[in-house]
């Protein structure tokens, strides 16, 4: 008769070192091997198989040989079977050397887990024995091996016992805990055994009287984030889980992770291993720099953006890091003092905000009346002479007051600065870099979490994330949301927009509120709290890591991180006091049902995968996949499973009734086009032949050159006028059986449509029928 074991379940990995303190009595301390005392630094276990010798990847083949083995078998089977079925024609020293192969695959990326090994080594202090009990295909000898090369003598010589289901033909929860009692003879109730598998680490020792405690990794948001970050991971790299395995280094720190709020945990779980990471390699950058330039280094955070990544150094390294606040407005204000600046200006600025344009140009008030308010006259004002002449002075003098600025924080003659930034372009690097070589005698380097230029600058530029490890599709579409980091590592510092005859920063106000502060905040100290706790890894692996960390936060944002970005405004930051909108979820939704995904593909929002976050996940895959691999996709690739729309069109005393296709947007809605020639006609949808009810969404009148293009830009809308139907709110109609929405479109020279978004709800039943 077995005595039924303590009621304590389950512990976190940051609760191990109080376990024996909970249960004094025991004699004997049992732990799972893999994810308990060894662990991996990729995702899976199967992220080993990827380096093993097997041309094109070896990951679904040998999961497929293992699980026919285990299936034709019925019970546990040993690596040698595994290799028998694998490679079924070669012979045993092939077979023996391909085993051995995946042996040291298996070492590679195992380390001894230290918490449990101090767990060990509390167990030998107070006299217990210590035993490995591990589901595997490894034999004792070759786990003892394994455990001896991941932890060392130190590790092995903790361990009194090891038993291996292969050994016994019986995994945990198929009985191996049995024999292991008649081998050890000693009561189960003076065994406490810890694991990370729930049934077999918990449920079977204790249906025996062992005291089994589940050892709980990761909560279930990190569970989910660190699987979603290995698929992102793919999509960033398609070697990944092919060639590569899918590295995971931060994996230990978040398993110490005590509870946190959900700001806490997006500091801590994502944006810590990615400046951490980034800050490592700022490291190996900077005496790379030494050696190549002879100069002192002086790294130099570029504010506001290089607020976090320059705390991260100091919380890793403990000495204060340098700042300087140079905008995109004030490097282009200095810039000015480049003689061929002001064309290059001219060129690439083409917004009609010309009270910007005198802004940035430094122009007098006079001068911008005098500027017009036409690109055409602008231009043709900017190149007079006398003009070029003075934007080129006012530019000089800014500069000036730009070298003192870096002079006061601490850049000297002689020294090679390293602006740090999260990127992605350089343009501050860009518009001053030569600049400054000749006016304050520094050499100008560039080091970018994101690096993608949008030209090619030949400057001395380098990004954690950047071409010579990604492809420029992938980088360009990590750009395009990369607006959601800027607002979470960002100082509290408003825009600078001058300098001081010392050099001193002039600021605009702040205008962030006060709830994306305290976010803001709460994340940033949590970020901080990682990187004082977090270890080193391989700088290749830590890279992917960075990378997938981000593309997931960035394309696979979880519901509570994008409710906690849902009240964020993004500031402009070009001289202006424009804030935008971090995400707008009613919009999207709205846009959804009236455009399906051509939403999820071409949207230009700041941050569109958050506002997808609430609707389908297939949506924001496509999203993610179509930003990632710049897919061309258009309404027609998409189109399926028409409904038929019954529409009267008449033209003065003519009458036609057609049948219209309405092809399905998103949430049951569909839109159908209904051609209005250039104008003077008018149609009627009978809406009663629909449904019974109908919710309008949008009814826009359009060109026909719009819709060619894919592009609803220009579409008004177009109200339109209802027979036979009642309405029950602003947008739900009850439809009598002839019932009808009438549209028309005055006379004009180019052709039109009108363009519905419904859903019919309620009998008469929708047919659907294929698309041809």
């Amino acid at each position: 008769m077995t005595m039924n074991p303590p009621a304590l379940t389950q512990i976190a990995c940051h609760e191990i070192g109080s376990l024996l303190d909970r249960f004094p009595d025991m004699e004997v301390l049992s732990l799972d091997c893999f994810d308990t005392l060894l662990w991996r630094r990729g995702q899976a276990p199967r992220d080993v198989f990827c380096d093993l010798p097997i041309k094109g990847g070896a990951i679904q083949r040998r999961m497929a040989a293992e699980g026919k083995m285990r299936h034709a078998r019925g019970c546990e089977v040993t690596l040698e079977e595994i290799y028998g079925a694998l490679m079924p024609s070669a012979d045993a020293n092939a077979r023996f050397a391909a085993m051995q192969a995946e042996l040291d695959a298996e070492a590679a990326p195992c380390f001894a887990y230290e918490p449990v090994v101090q767990l060990l080594e509390a167990a030998k202090a107070r006299g217990l024995m210590t035993m490995i009990v591990s589901d595997t295909y490894l034999n004792a000898g070759q786990l003892i091996d394994l455990i001896e090369r991941a932890g060392g003598e130190r590790v092995i010589a903790l361990v009194d016992n090891i038993f291996c289901s292969s050994d016994y033909g019986m995994p945990k929860a198929g009985g191996l805990f049995a024999p292991v009692l008649d081998q050890l003879g000693i009561a189960a109730g003076k065994i406490l055994h810890l694991g990370d598998n729930r049934i077999a680490d918990h449920d079977a020792p204790r249906k025996l009287g062992i005291l089994g405690v589940h050892l709980r990794q990761f909560t279930h948001a990190q569970e989910t984030q660190l699987r979603l970050e290995a698929a992102a991971a793919t999509l960033a790299d398609p070697a990944v889980r092919g060639v590569k395995p899918a590295f995971q280094p931060h994996r230990p720190a978040l398993a110490l992770r005590p509870d946190m709020d959900d700001a806490g945990a997006l500091g801590f779980d994502v944006i810590g291993p990615v400046l951490t990471a980034f800050d490592r390699w700022l490291e190996t950058e900077e005496a790379k720099l030494a050696a190549e330039t002879g100069r002192p280094v002086k790294t130099v955070y570029l504010l506001r953006d290089g607020h976090l990544p320059g705390l991260v150094r100091e919380a890793r390294s403990g000495a204060k890091p340098l700042y300087a606040s140079i905008s995109r407005f004030t490097a282009r204000r200095g810039g000015l003092a480049d003689p061929a600046a002001l064309e290059r200006y001219i060129d690439a600025e083409q917004h009609r905000r010309f009270e910007v344009h005198a802004d940035q140009l430094q122009l007098s008030p006079r001068e911008r009346k005098e500027m017009g308010d036409s690109l055409t006259s602008m231009a043709a004002y900017l190149r007079q002479d006398d003009v070029a002449a003075k934007v080129q002075k006012r530019g000089s003098l800014f500069l000036d007051r730009i070298v003192k600025h870096l002079r006061r924080a601490g850049v000297e003659r002689g020294d090679a600065v390293m602006f740090v930034d999260l990127g992605y372009n350089g343009t501050v690097q860009n518009e001053i870099a030569a600049l400054l070589s000749e006016r304050a005698g520094v050499h100008v380097a560039g080091r970018y979490l994101l690096l993608r230029e949008n030209d090619v600058s030949g400057l001395d530029k380098a990004g954690f994330i950047g071409t010579d490890d990604y492809d420029d599709a992938f980088l360009l579409a990590l750009t395009r949301s990369v607006s959601a980091l800027e607002q979470l590592v960002t100082s509290g510092l408003g825009t600078v927009t001058d300098y001081r005859d010392d050099g001193r920063g002039i600021f605009s106000a702040a205008r962030d509120h006060k709830r994306q502060q305290q976010v803001r905040g709460d994340v940033q100290a949590a970020c901080l709290t990682y990187a004082r706790v977090a270890g080193d890894a391989d700088m290749a692996a830590e890279r992917q890591a960075a990378a997938a960390s981000l593309t997931r936060f960035l394309f696979l944002p979880s519901a509570a991180e994008s409710a906690l970005l849902a009240t964020f405004a993004h500031d402009v930051n070009l001289g202006t006091r424009d804030t935008n909108k971090l995400l707008d979820s009613n919009t999207a939704k709205q846009d959804l049902r009236r455009n399906g995904l051509r939403y999820a593909g071409t949207t230009d929002r700041l941050f569109p995968s958050a506002e997808l976050c609430g609707e389908r996940f297939d949506l924001a895959l496509a999203h993610f996949a179509q930003q990632r691999f710049g897919l061309e996709l258009r309404d027609a690739d998409v189109r399926r499973n028409a409904l038929s729309v019954p529409c009267i069109v008449a033209s003065g005393s003519d009458q036609t009734l057609v049948d219209l296709d309405a092809w399905p947007t998103h949430d049951g809605f569909f839109k159908v086009t209904v051609p209005l020639g250039t104008g003077g006609l008018q149609a009627g949808i009978l809406l009663g032949r629909i449904a019974r009810h109908v919710e309008v969404e949008s009814v826009m009148l359009t060109t026909l050159k719009e819709l060619e293009r894919d592009n609803g830009d220009g579409a008004t809308l177009l109200t339109p006028v209802y027979d036979g139907v009642e309405r029950l709110s602003d947008a739900l109609f009850a439809c009598s059986a002839n019932g009808l929405m009438l549209v028309s479109a005055p006379a004009s020279g180019e052709a039109v449509a009108a363009e519905i978004v419904f859903r019919p709800i309620g009998s008469p039943a929708v047919e659907l029928r294929l698309a041809a």
